[in-house]
């Protein structure tokens, strides 16, 4: 039989079947293949854009877990742990895929059916119990278990933030353990709340109305509209910013979005427009602008801005610079090409 005293000094002989740990007193895990490297899996996860982090278990932490008899000999189940770190909960199906996909799956935490009360808020992130698969695992690895923890980027920040008063540390107490649970709570709460936005935002007491965000929204669905689905012209991802800049340009030179539809229709006809295919979006409104409704793009670009409120920036790309640089401008910027 063996005996807790076995386990010191944490060193395994050639015959022993114990975990082998380094000079540096850490747990030594070698995996081959091309799932067998951890950073095969944060590469996997940071492709993504989730976050990864892992470890390996120190000797100390190892033998505090021996200690408390729930394992069998040696056999722990979390020597080597990582963690996948998704923005929200509506991509914790998503990295379970990962996960399932790439390891052997031994076992999975929560199950179906749960033991704590609902008033309870302790630690119940989803743990996977795990083997590397056949075809990548050595021999020496002999099938060694190791955890996969997914979380929230909210659930994470809990465990981090709270990890010395509320799992491990050489201090006890009460009063701290329950604010932890009551941080958890409220974080809990907020990602349900990320999960059903689109259904709470229209809820009655939430579901109003903004001007400026009803004319962002409508520059949004204009430039999706004409230039990405009628023009097969590449969008950028920040449509938000686009639009607002674009709103900006319009206001100070007084057209309305329904005049610059028309502005840009006259210009494709003149082979520029929707046609121009060395542009931005933005740049092609602003040639439309200065094309066809020139005094008033002109007479905006004029006057000082006022405070709080940036001068308008027109690329180089635009060609624009020698049109309009004998024009006592205050309210624009040019931006040079950076080569």
């Amino acid at each position: 039989m063996r005996t807790i005293s076995n386990l010191f000094p944490f060193r395994r002989t050639e015959d022993s079947d114990g975990p082998a740990f380094n000079r540096d007193a850490s747990l030594t895990v070698t995996h081959s293949g091309r799932w067998g490297r951890p950073d095969a899996y944060q590469n996997a996860c940071e492709s993504r854009k989730w976050y990864f982090t892992d470890r390996l278990k120190s000797v100390e932490s190892y033998a505090l877990k021996i200690l408390t008899g729930r394992y069998d000999r040696y056999e722990i189940d979390d020597f080597y742990a990582c963690t996948i770190v998704v923005p929200n909960l509506t991509l914790i199906k998503d990295a379970q895929s990962l996960v399932e996909d790439i390891f052997k799956i031994i076992e999975k935490k929560p199950g179906d059916t749960i033991y704590y009360r609902p008033t309870e808020f302790n630690f119940d992130g989803i743990r996977y119990y795990c083997s590397l698969k056949e075809s990548v695992v050595q021999k020496s690895d002999n099938g060694l278990k190791f955890e996969v923890q997914i979380k929230t980027f909210l659930e994470h920040a809990w465990s981090v933030a709270t990890h010395d008063f509320s799992y491990k540390g050489k201090e006890l107490s009460w009063s701290k353990e329950r604010l932890s649970a009551q941080i958890k709570a409220i974080l809990d709460n907020a990602d349900m709340t990320i999960l059903e936005m689109d259904n709470i935002s229209k809820s009655q007491p939430l579901n109003k109305r903004n001007p400026k965000y009803d004319i962002i929204v409508k520059t949004i669905e204009f430039v999706e509209s004409k230039f990405g689905k009628q023009h097969n012209i590449a969008l950028p991802e920040d449509m938000k910013r686009l639009a607002r800049e674009i709103d900006r340009v319009l206001k100070t030179s007084k057209v309305k979005l329904c005049e610059l539809e028309i502005l840009l229709d006259e210009e494709t006809k003149l082979e520029r427009g929707y046609k121009t295919t060395n542009l931005s979006i933005y740049s092609i409104v602003l040639v439309a602008l200065f094309n066809q409704a020139t005094a008033k793009f002109v007479a905006g670009l004029t006057p000082k801005p006022k405070r709080n409120f940036p001068s308008i920036i027109i690329p180089e790309e635009t060609r624009l610079y020698d049109e309009l640089k004998d024009e006592n401008l205050e309210g624009v910027t040019f931006l040079e090409h950076i080569s």
